[in-house]
Formats: C-alpha cells, structure tokens, sequence
C-alpha cells in the first residue's frame, strides 16, 4: 500500500455553539464592528456612549464581542474586559464582584498602567461585607476606579458583559437597577454588553433599568458573501472542496445564521473522516442537511417554546404550505374554529403577533409582504414532527392568548 492510499483524517476546522475566536475564524459584521469602534473613538473623554448587542440566541452576539475585545487589546486609549455572566459560579453577587474587579486589576496591570490604583475593599480577604451590602461595597470601588482613571488620565475600562440579562439571576430586578446606576454615575467607565431578545424587551419598556440608556446594535443573520467565507476559507484550510452550488444549498437552508452553518459543514467533515474521503458529493450534503434536523433540534424546541399558542398555529400552517404566503393566505389557511376567529379577528392583533416573530428572527418579511422562514430548517423540523390540524387546534386555550 503506497503513501497516496493513507487517508489522514482532516482537523475539523468547525465549532458550533462556542463563540469564534481568532481573526482568521471570523467573518462578516464589519458594519457592527465599524459602528462600535466609531462610538468609542468618537466619544469624547468623559461623555461616552454605552452599547448594548441584542439579537436570538446562536445569532453571532458573543463572537462579536470576543472580536471586539480583541480589536480594543492594542488600542491604547482603552482596556477592554469581558466577563461571561453565564460563567460565574456560584450565582451570587459576591463571585460576581470579586471576578469583575480581579479583571480589573489584571487589565490595567497587563497595560503596566496600575501605578497608584486604588485597593478595592472587595478584594480585601479580611473585610467582612454586611449581608445585602455587596452592591455598596463594589459601587464604592467602582467610584474610587472612575476618579482615579479621571485624575490620572488613565486608559478609560470598556466592560463588556455577555449574556447580561443573567443578572437577574444574582439579586432579582434589584441587580439591573444598581447597573443602571452604576452606568449613569461612571463616566470613565464603558458599558458594552451582549443578550438575547428579553434585552429587546428591557430596552423597550418605560419601566425597566435598561430603558433608553444605551445605543443599540441588532445582530441579523450574516450576508451572503460572509456566509459564504465561513463555509469556504475554514475549508481551504483543510483542502476540502465544497461546491457553489453545494455552498449554496447551506447557505439557503441555514438563512445564513452561523450556527446553523457552522453545524452542517462541522458534520460534512465528520462524515468525510468516517468514510476516509476528502470531498463531499452532492448527495452528501443533502445527506447531513436532513439529518442536521435532529442535530439542532434542541434549538427549535427553544424557537418553538418561544412562541405563543397562535403563533405556533401560524409556524405550523406557514410550514405545512411550504411558500411564502401573505397575512390573508396565513389566515385562510389555518384551521377553522372559532378561537382563531375571535383572536385574529382585529388587523392590529394579526400584525402584532406576526411582528413579534419578526422581531425574534423567526420569520422575516419579502419584498413583496409574503412571510417565509428565516431558517427554512426550522420548518422541516415543523413538518416532520407529524403534527395534524387537530393536534394545532388543541393547541389553543380558549382564552385569547396571544
């Protein structure tokens, strides 16, 4: 047996559910990128503009801000820290506190800029913090960091926090309150933090701590021509070849979301590796796009669980059809009874409940106002769950849930 009949099993260059690190694994979101630098470099000392990234779950948010982070490392005007809420453990406030504030340090100290920066009495070993008082205590070294940045023109912190709704995990309602101020009081200090559609929520309401004090960046699936690099340079990497046209079956059944895509080339090369082949047919990527279904199927229980009782109706009825249909198709189509009538009845309503899946990325509207799947994977996940029209009209309570 020659060298040449010795299959060497290719490094998958494909990661999915993790965000992206590295320059050369990243892709698309330069008009996000530009808008977040601009920001920070535009805003004159003393007077910035905090961000917040809001966009579904598995849309990009996180590998924004890690390449963010890594664009601000050199940048001497800045020290940027990131702090993963959804890592800290336990979920106390102290664990909190004692991880931001040690990132801290770290981060001035790593920029050799730490001369005379105040002790922060949270890190202190030996001081008791009063139950309830942590808020007080890191509110206080936040205070002292701000004027001493301020006193001696230091690098000003850009916070990054990723999944930031989790605080409310850590202390209720009362957590978002004492960041609000927190953001409002520190005017050295830079606030950039990432979540998901509940964030939409919190910067929408009157009442909420997050309502109209950030600038606001939407995260959208990528466009084509990134899409398509996600798929085509990690490849090169590996000497794999995929197709254009094969490229573009992904690209179209994933609605050019990287998680998605991500997940179908990472399996394409597992099945290759299995099989000791180096280039994928047709067939093959056929193959892995049906099986990838049940792969993501734990992100289209989560879609599903999102919606409303009529909203699933409409998902179901959307995907059952299999084209883009408008509001009045939608409607004709489901499944007659009353309930629809009496909930649907109102215009308002209709467009309210089509707009919220609009606004979760689940639907997306044509230029000729005709609804269609962001991810047409979702509606093969729909329609092979063999559900029936009896199954969707239970599925309604006879209140008029929304």
């Amino acid at each position: 047996m020659g060298d040449k009949d010795i299959f060497v099993k290719m490094k998958n260059p494909y990661t999915f559910g993790v965000p992206v690190r590295g320059e050369n694994k990243f892709f698309g979101r330069e008009e996000e990128l530009r808008i977040l630098c601009d920001t920070l470099e535009n805003s004159p000392r003393g007077q910035k503009q905090d961000i917040i990234i809001m966009g579904p779950r598995r849309n990009g948010k996180s590998s924004l801000l890690y390449r963010f982070y890594h664009l601000l490392y050199t940048n001497e005007r800045f020290i940027p820290i990131l702090i993963d809420i959804q890592s800290i453990k336990p979920k106390q406030i102290r664990p909190l506190f004692v991880k931001l504030l040690n990132e801290v340090v770290k981060g001035y100290g790593r920029r050799k800029a730490d001369n005379y920066m105040p002790l922060f009495q949270t890190l202190n070993p030996e001081f008791q913090v009063v139950p309830d008082m942590e808020y007080m205590s890191a509110s206080e070294d936040l205070g002292l960091l701000n004027e001493w940045i301020d006193a001696n023109n230091a690098p000003q912190l850009v916070l990054m926090f990723d999944e930031v709704e989790l605080l409310v995990e850590y202390g209720g309602s009362d957590t978002l309150g004492w960041f609000r101020s927190l953001i409002q009081r520190l005017s050295n200090i830079i606030f950039v933090v990432a979540g998901s559609e509940y964030l939409y929520k919190l910067t929408q309401d009157y009442g909420s701590p997050f309502y109209n004090i950030f600038k606001s960046i939407e995260i959208h699936p990528l466009t084509d021509t990134a899409a398509s690099q996600l798929i085509r340079e990690p490849a090169k990497e590996i000497g794999l070849d995929i197709s254009s046209s094969d490229v573009n079956k992904i690209l179209y059944c994933t609605g050019n979301v990287p998680y998605f895509i991500q997940g179908i080339a990472h399996y394409i090369v597992e099945k290759l590796n299995t099989q000791k082949r180096y280039k994928p047919t047709t067939n093959d990527i056929e193959e892995v796009i049906k099986q990838s279904i049940d792969h993501f199927s734990p992100q289209f229980i989560y879609y599903w669980q999102k919606a409303s009782q009529v909203q699933k109706a409409i998902l179901y009825i959307l995907a059952r059809i299999g084209s883009p249909q408008d509001m009045d198709g939608l409607i004709e189509n489901l499944p007659k009874s009353e309930i629809f009538d009496d909930i649907l009845q109102s215009k308002g309503t209709r467009q309210d409940i089509i707009d919220d899946l609009i606004q979760q990325q689940i639907l997306k509207q044509t230029e000729d106002n005709k609804f269609v799947f962001v991810v047409p994977l979702f509606a093969d996940w729909i329609t092979t769950s063999r559900m029936n029209d009896e199954e969707i009209l239970d599925l309604i309570p006879k209140s008029t849930d929304r």
